[in-house]
């Protein structure tokens, strides 16, 4: 029932709430989120989940799809407060120090270091090593006025201290 009450809403979706905010000011939708690919992860999410953990999407009961569409909402909230929004799905250098946004922001925003991050011990198995020679950089990134390139992180080096 929560499929065909969803895709009944999918252009509305697309349209006016999957929006993002230009660096103007203007509302437009979004180039990264779709309701297709939405969808797609959300079965993925309510069937088989990750960690043993599933996205609640109601129980097969009278009116039980309407607590798994409350769920849905309450993600999409949090979803364009985060990243939907800022039409970005990689992390934002958002943490300005003196008014600029550092390079180090991509190693870790308000004191946190994300190389030192860990999984608990019941998701150890997950957890992948530090690869010291990675070098990458962010596909997207925020685009509101002012705001700083894709984070962009590689090994230190003499050049590159």
């Amino acid at each position: 029932k929560i499929n065909s009450e969803m895709d009944r809403l999918e252009n509305e979706i697309d349209t006016d709430i999957f929006l993002h905010m230009t660096a103007t000011g203007r509302w437009l939708p979004s180039t990264i989120y779709k309701y297709a690919d939405f969808k797609t992860s959300l079965n993925v999410m309510a069937t088989e989940g990750v960690a043993g953990k599933k996205f609640y999407i109601g129980e097969d009961v009278t009116n039980g799809h309407i607590y798994g569409l409350v769920n849905i909402a309450a993600f999409l909230a949090q979803s364009m407060k985060e990243t939907i929004k800022y039409d970005a799905c990689d992390e934002n250098s958002w943490d300005a120090v003196g008014g600029k946004y550092p390079l180090s922001n991509a190693c870790g925003q308000l004191g946190q270091s994300y190389q030192d991050y860990h999984c608990s011990e019941a998701e150890k198995h997950m957890e992948c090593p530090v690869d010291p020679n990675m070098s990458i950089t962010a596909v997207t990134h925020a685009k509101w006025y002012g705001a700083p390139a894709p984070l962009f992180c590689e090994p230190k080096t003499d050049e590159q201290p």
